[in-house]
């Protein structure tokens, strides 16, 4: 009896646990059916209501594939189906989870909503309602650059790049009208890559709060061609010369060459020089998308007048460069519309004439013509196919320009196309290249004959030449070289002869990165003057390349007087909002040779950027005993408001205007008697600072004289030399981590002596791969 009990016990005991197994294996089977629903159809679940909390990180993505069923159908939809969303649906979830973006979608119109809340911007991208993508970000609108009494213009950045956002203020009454106005002509707009000779239209937002306007478009710190014509003392700072010329002719080929063979080919419509920016630093000029100006136009001529009118058709906008088929024809501009423009803009950039002679042909047209505007007298000449008045210039320059007479036929379809243009202005560059390098830019290539003014030329000594390519040759499959210069003894006008602590420095120096593998045959003291330290530098860097050979990195060190001041053609470039102050570009700091002159620390960078790129690393250490002038007091100065105004058309042939009585010579500089020529930067030069680590000293303190800079409290070097020494002794450091280093054996001195308080160590490098975190010795 006991045993069938227990039988019977076991079996319901058997029952009960396999029944409690298989309800649970089925409410698992149900849940896990419900997360898959859940994360693959949200829409198909009625019962969760409230949609998941989902924050955007900066400059993340929202976008969804045109499918009908991610939102909920909208009072259109139920009239018509339709498989994308609209703009109100689309800021509606922009706190909904991230989907896929959707196979094909496309890349043509854009619109920008602005929050001011949130100081963010949303870009929507597409057409016609159908919404395929959306980003948000936030956008900082920062210091003024110019500013005028109709707008501002001001630095800013979005998606993590620098931007130029131009602040246009409305008003209540207008600000709907224009809102739409605008986001419907931006609708239409391809939405195009960065180029490096092109300044992209991006967008316009509106502050409803503020009711203000924000035309925003990449970035550029110049002054417009047009802007450069007006003034004597923006030609004064730039100094373009004949190679800067052609090189801009060719930027602005290359340009029009972008957005010609783009997949679906964009028309400028006014290539002009209101529309092309050239840069303060590089003198490099890129063209300006003609959207950027008319918009803030548009928006100023709606605020004067009261609402949008006919006139921002944009149809009646008329200006010199024009093709007869636009001006007398009234043809919609295209591709070949653009060819004459471009030849026109080329020849102006060139020849420095303007495509008509507006007063030329006012007198060849007698009382008839005096009574015409400028226009009529253009139709009534294109009517008559008269040539540009140009091309009688054109036949008195050289002839390798011929082949831009074609950009002037009256025939559309037998002008060239902008490849033809961008290869022809490429070859006569090449050759304007080899011409200025054997002759010495002392003749003209753009008018043959024509002698150009002289330059201060830097001459290259035979005998510095030649021992610095002996030096060179002695240090053949080092990769480790290095270049010490000290400079001791001065005139004694404004400086006074240091001890013998420069001389020890390369002295001990080099003797530190003999032992550590380096070259240190090339090591230089007492450099007399600007000129000799520049045929010094230009003959070691044309040994280098004219043998090249992998080197992982070239120590240039100094020892000696150091001028830290603002140079005054910085400071004009900062007037007239044409200076960038690009990271690891010095632009404060000049080097005293012995005879007094300056050599410039921006000058020494664009030399070594013409290095090989088989040189890995290049290292800079500057122990510069400082002597910092005395300064005016005078007021801060405040940025210009030269941006491009309205444009007027210029009747005289020539474009540029006679200097004032006053000239363009400028005041005294205002760093007590010391200045220096900021050279042009190159674009070369910009592109290689990542290759480049400075390391100099930095006075935090006025009250720190020369000599505590000269002297380091327990060796016989120079503070800078003596601590970095130190730190070689103590440790095997990477070069990224020498500044902090530095530092802490700085203010372990500066704790024991208190001369050396306030002296510092300031580095400025990019570790961009890395390539700093290598050991500066290999002992």
């Amino acid at each position: 009896m006991a045993n069938n009990i227990s039988e019977e016990t076991l079996h319901t005991l058997n029952v009960a646990i396999f029944s409690t197994v298989g309800l649970v294996a089925f409410f698992c089977l149900i849940a896990f059916i419900g997360v898959l629903v859940l994360h693959y159809k949200p829409g198909c679940c009625k019962v969760c209501k409230v949609p998941p909390v989902y924050r955007l990180e900066r400059d993340e993505v929202v976008s969804l594939p045109p499918t009908p069923e991610t939102p909920a159908p909208t009072k259109s939809a139920k009239n018509g189906h339709r498989n994308y969303m609209t703009l109100e649906e689309h800021l509606n979830i922009l706190d909904s989870p991230e989907r896929m973006v959707a196979e094909g979608r496309e890349r043509t119109g854009h619109t920008i909503e602005f929050l001011p809340e949130e100081n963010t911007v949303i870009k929507i991208e597409g057409t016609n309602n159908r919404i395929t993508r959306i980003t948000k970000t936030k956008i900082t609108i920062g210091d003024v650059m110019s500013r005028n009494d109709k707008y501002s213009l001001h630095i800013g950045e979005l998606y993590q790049d620098k931007i130029l956002v131009y602040v246009v203020p409305l008003n209540e009454y207008i600000f709907d009208e224009i809102k739409s106005y605008i986001k419907s002509k931006d609708a239409n707009l391809p939405i195009l890559t960065p180029h490096p000779r092109y300044i992209r239209y991006l967008g316009t937002c509106f502050n409803h709060d503020k009711y203000e306007a924000y035309v925003i478009s990449d970035y550029i710190a110049g002054c417009t061609l047009l802007d450069m014509q007006r003034s004597t003392e923006l030609r004064s700072l730039l100094r373009i010369g004949e190679e800067e010329k052609i090189e801009g002719a060719v930027d602005l080929a290359e340009a029009v060459y972008f957005l010609h063979n783009l997949s679906t080919p964009v028309v400028h419509q006014h290539i002009a020089a209101r529309n092309i920016l050239i840069d303060g630093e590089t003198l490099r000029m890129r063209l300006r998308a003609s959207e950027i100006q008319s918009r803030v136009e548009d928006m100023v001529w709606c605020v004067n007048h009261g609402g949008i009118k006919d006139y921002l058709d944009r149809s009646n906008m008329l200006h010199i460069e024009l093709a007869p088929e636009i001006l007398i024809g009234s043809k919609p501009p295209d591709l070949k519309s653009d060819i004459w423009a471009l030849g026109a803009s080329i020849l102006e950039i060139l020849l420095e004439k303007k495509l008509w002679d507006i007063s030329s042909m006012k007198k060849s047209e007698g009382a008839k013509g005096e009574q015409a505007n400028t226009f009529d007298i253009l139709r009534r000449g294109m009517e008559r196919r008269l040539a540009p008045s140009i091309m009688s210039e054109l036949e008195k320059s050289t002839p390798r320009l011929k082949f831009l007479t074609d950009c002037f036929q009256y025939s559309p379809i037998e002008r060239p196309s902008s490849t033809f243009i961008l290869r022809g202005m490429h070859q006569f560059f090449g050759e304007a290249k080899r011409n200025f390098k054997n002759d010495g830019a002392k003749t003209s290539i753009l008018v043959p004959g024509r002698r150009l003014p002289a330059t201060k030329e830097q001459s290259k000594d035979p005998l510095v030449r030649q021992q610095v390519e002996w030096n060179v040759r002695q240090e053949a499959g080092l990769k480790r070289r290095s270049v010490l210069i000290a400079n001791r003894n001065y005139l004694g006008k404004d400086w006074s002869s240091l001890s013998a602590n420069p001389l020890n420095d390369i002295r001990d120096v080099g003797n530190v990165l003999h032992r550590g593998g380096y070259g240190t045959d090339n090591t230089f003291d007492n450099v007399n003057s600007s000129t000799d330290l520049h045929s010094i530098m230009s003959s070691y860097i044309d040994a280098v390349n004219k043998d090249p050979e992998d080197i992982d990195i070239i120590i240039f060190y100094y020892s000696g007087y150091g001028v830290k001041a603002v140079p005054e053609n910085i400071e004009r470039k900062r007037k007239f909002g044409i200076f960038t102050d690009r990271e690891g570009i010095i632009y404060d700091l000049a080097l005293v040779m012995c005879n007094e002159t300056m050599f410039p620390v921006a000058t020494l960078q664009t030399l070594v950027a013409k290095l090989n790129p088989r040189v890995k690393r290049k290292l800079f250490i500057l122990d510069t005993r400082y002597h910092q002038p005395a300064t005016t007091g005078s007021a801060p100065n405040t940025p210009g408001s030269i941006y491009s105004r309205s444009i007027s058309l210029a009747e005289k042939p020539s474009i540029y205007p006679p200097p004032t009585a006053s000239g363009s010579k400028t005041s005294s500089p205002k760093s007590g008697g010391y200045d220096w020529e900021v050279p042009k930067i190159p674009e070369e030069t910009t592109e290689k600072l990542n290759s480049m680590f400075t390391i100099r000293t930095d006075v935090t303190d006025p009250h720190v004289i020369p000599k505590a800079i000269d002297s380091h409290p327990k060796r016989m070097n120079g503070f800078l030399t003596g601590c970095l020494l130190q730190v070689i002794n103590e440790n095997i450091p990477n070069i990224s981590d020498l500044p902090r280093f530095l530092n802490n054996q700085m203010h372990a001195e500066g704790k024991r002596s208190k001369a050396h308080r306030g002296i510092e160590c300031h580095a400025e490098f990019s570790n961009i791969g890395n390539i700093w975190n290598a050991p500066l010795l290999t002992h």
